[in-house]
């Protein structure tokens, strides 16, 4: 038989007497119920022990599961992780939660141990002292991307500012300015394209109207550029965005480079991408039409970097 195994006693009652199985308490039995419903679920969860048996510790009223070294150790590991609130599986927490509920409640006496061929580990001193076991929160980050929205304009306004579009029978609120609300408001009820800051979370997308292009020569521009991003690598993008804004400059077209300037002047924004855009406009930090929207765009990469060290 094994020597590795996991075991939790019931050791006294709350007035200090020895329990055995024939001289058990209603308190005693419930509590070796808890104990047995806690370690099926310890083995439940754990890989490689669903084909382990709990036993009757002889001479004693509790259980054990002896097991194979590595299946113990994950118990082990385990419960370590719970105790330091390192476990994010709440499925993993439940059962020993349990058991520091059980310890702590009723006055019984117990003990909880890991058998390992080197070493016994006493817990339960650690599991009654410790604060409430709980699933550590795992952070989940929104993805952020830019996406061009076309609909009929249906909505504009309220006290906190959005657009809707109707888009194939789905009505689709767009957070936004007042300025951006009047900008779009004189094409209420007719086909427009608004370029938007999509944020998913989980199942959940929110847009944030970035920018609306008027000029259908401007539009198709910066539908290149998302397409550009979209189906290119970060690398090969870099490449390929640095002669789409040569381009513009070459054409004069400042008004099109405030807007790229504007668009990407998020947190969301790849370092690189900021990066990128700024050593092509470094010789543009005066320009009267570029000046304000390149520091604002510096300052965020700046920012996201003190954020990285």
């Amino acid at each position: 038989m094994s020597t590795d195994k996991l075991e939790f006693k019931i050791t006294k009652d709350a007035k200090g007497n020895d329990i055995e199985f024939d001289n058990l308490t209603t308190d005693s039995a419930n509590s070796l119920i808890l104990i047995l419903q806690s370690m099926r679920d310890i083995l439940s969860i754990t890989p490689g022990a669903g084909n382990l048996k709990i036993q009757l510790v002889r001479g004693s009223v509790g259980v054990q599961v002896p097991g194979p070294a590595e299946v113990i150790e994950h118990f082990h590991s385990d419960f370590e992780n719970v105790l330091d609130k390192k476990e994010t599986n709440g499925e993993i927490v439940a059962p020993w939660r349990q058991l520091q509920n059980l310890f702590q409640a009723n006055g019984l006496s117990y003990e909880a141990n890991f058998h390992t061929r080197k070493q016994k580990f006493q817990v339960v001193d650690q599991i009654k002292k410790a604060k409430e076991f709980r699933a550590r929160p795992v952070k989940r980050y929104a993805r952020y991307s830019l996406e061009i929205l076309k609909g009929k304009l249906i909505e504009v306004g309220g006290k906190n500012p959005n657009v809707h579009l109707l888009h194939k029978d789905v009505k689709i609120p767009i957070r936004c300015s007042e300025k951006q609300a009047i900008l779009v408001n004189k094409y209420l009820y007719q086909e427009i394209e608004i370029l938007t800051r999509k944020k998913s979370f989980d199942d959940n997308d929110e847009y944030t109207f970035c920018e609306f292009f008027p000029i259908a020569e401007q539009l198709e521009l910066f539908k290149d550029l998302l397409t550009l991003q979209k189906n290119n690598s970060l690398d090969d993008f870099l490449f390929k965005l640095h002669f789409f804004i040569k381009d513009i400059i070459m054409k004069n077209d400042f008004n099109s480079l405030k807007k790229l300037l504007e668009i990407y002047d998020h947190d969301s924004s790849e370092v690189n991408i900021l990066k990128t855009i700024l050593v092509i406009t470094k010789s543009f930090t005066e320009h009267p039409e570029l000046k304000e929207q390149r520091a604002k765009l510096y300052h965020t990469l700046s920012g996201k970097l003190d954020a990285e060290k």
